[in-house]
């Protein structure tokens, strides 16, 4: 935990207590106590009916999460935020250690982070974050992690804006959920406003050159959603891991927003890969449902897995076993995505690499949309992975902080292969994600008591 700052130096709230007026009102007076940055205090566990939320339910830690971005652009200081993600995101490498030194590089349209390993000087990431707030990760060994513009061009055959949108990088300047964009000044479902793709944010260091700060302060990006996105970059020394940070203010009437992170991950040329997200057995029951409804000829009710279920065909595999679904680019299906509330995290797997890419979300329980998969038809060219955090109402501010873990399969317990073979790519995909799950659990069990509004 994060010691924190001496009370004497900022205003405090009152503690939030059980038995004084609603839970709802009290998140509500906490929320906007929070927004303003001075504040700091501890706050007692909050029972709420039969559910002991203690620190550990989303809305106390979108409030956590509000608090430490805020503090972060109020000094221009994003080290104790970094800190505090660092802290309860753990790194899922067993052998890491900090060995990784990054410097930020300017120039007219992007900001870079390279990061060189100290060790071995054997590998280097490049992150660069543009104008429009893409973040393209680019390690010496793997190329581009995400499939860029041109690429959509010349293997998609996007010749339009959407290369815009999707190409170059983890994007999120477009609020959750899409089906509310009707409701805004855009008034439409797709495409994303112009100016979240052809308008420039800006762009900074933060002053202790750790990480990129982005806001859209007097520019046009958000006016079709009437939203405000902020938010920060970073690399985490340890491992070389990628921090993505996101809060967007909702000045919308009636309409619950949030932020919206969509990574779209390359799939290499001649290679086999898989992209991997855990089910539980809600999802897991709406899956089969909807399989039964469509073997008799009823209608899908579930909007979740409608379409995966009817056009999905061979690319979208369920391992009820072992609770994942599976996505693979290079089976027939149509151009679909599933939804899943419970789904925090999700992995990508390529065949011949020693890698494994793990993004996964600071948020650990259920809401909304949390997380989508989605894929073009068949033999896809790249497959989209999204997180997004809670929808907040009119004046509210909610934070979504995510990693992309690049995880050496070498570190991960009882993993005794080096790369991803070939002939073997499916069971192994799937003994890595069994081991990812295992050090995420063990992760969030060490570190639940981060997730309580600071104290």
């Amino acid at each position: 935990m994060i010691k924190p700052i001496h009370p004497t130096q900022h205003k405090c709230i009152p503690f939030l207590k059980s038995n004084s007026t609603s839970f709802q009102s009290q998140l509500k007076e906490v929320s906007s106590n929070l927004n303003n940055s001075g504040v700091t205090c501890g706050y007692y566990p909050v029972t709420f009916g039969k559910i002991n939320f203690c620190g550990t339910s989303n809305s106390l830690t979108n409030l956590r999460l509000n608090f430490e971005i805020n503090n972060a652009f109020n000094l221009n200081d994003a080290s104790r935020f970094l800190h505090y993600v660092n802290s309860t995101l753990e790194s899922l490498s067993d052998n890491s250690c900090k060995a990784w030194k990054s410097n930020i590089i300017n120039s007219s349209d992007s900001i870079k982070i390279n990061a060189i390993n100290t060790k071995d000087h054997s590998s280097t990431n490049k992150i660069t974050v543009d104008k429009n707030a893409h973040v393209q990760i680019t390690n010496s060994q793997q190329g581009n992690l995400f499939i860029t513009r041109d690429e959509l061009e010349q293997k998609c055959q996007m010749k339009d804006d959407n290369k815009l949108i999707i190409g170059d990088g983890v994007r999120f300047l477009d609020p959750a959920d899409q089906n509310n964009w009707g409701k805004l000044p855009i008034s439409r479902e797709w495409p994303p406003d112009e100016n979240s793709i052809k308008g420039l944010v800006n762009l900074s260091a933060d002053k202790s050159n750790q990480a990129i700060m982005f806001d859209t302060k007097s520019t046009t990006v958000g006016d079709g959603y009437n939203v405000k996105n902020r938010g920060l970059i970073a690399i985490d020394p340890t491992d070389s891991s990628v921090i993505i940070a996101v809060q967007t203010q909702n000045n919308n009437d009636n309409t619950r927003l949030a932020p919206w992170a969509v990574a779209p991950f390359k799939v290499p040329d001649g290679k086999k890969a898989l992209a991997v997200f855990p089910t539980e057995l809600p999802f897991i029951k709406k899956y089969e449902d909807a399989v039964k409804a469509k073997s008799t000829d009823t209608e899908i009710t579930s909007r979740e897995v409608k379409d995966v279920v009817l056009y999905g065909q061979d690319q979208w595999q369920i391992d009820k076993n072992n609770r994942f679904m599976f996505l693979d680019p290079s089976k027939e299906g149509g151009m679909v995505g599933a939804l899943d509330s419970e789904a925090n995290w999700s992995l990508f797997a390529v065949e011949g690499s020693d890698k494994v890419y793990v993004m996964r979300s600071i948020y650990r329980n259920s809401h909304d949309d949390q997380f989508k998969a989605f894929s073009l038809s068949g033999n896809a060219k790249y497959v989209e992975q999204e997180l997004t955090a809670p929808r907040v109402p009119k004046g509210q501010k909610s934070s979504l902080v995510l990693k992309i873990d690049q995880v050496p399969l070498s570190s991960l317990p009882g993993i005794s292969f080096d790369k991803f073979d070939k002939d073997n790519f499916k069971q192994q995909t799937t003994d890595v994600a069994i081991a990812v799950r295992n050090k995420i659990t063990d992760i969030r069990r060490k570190t639940k008591g981060n997730l309580k509004p600071n104290e």
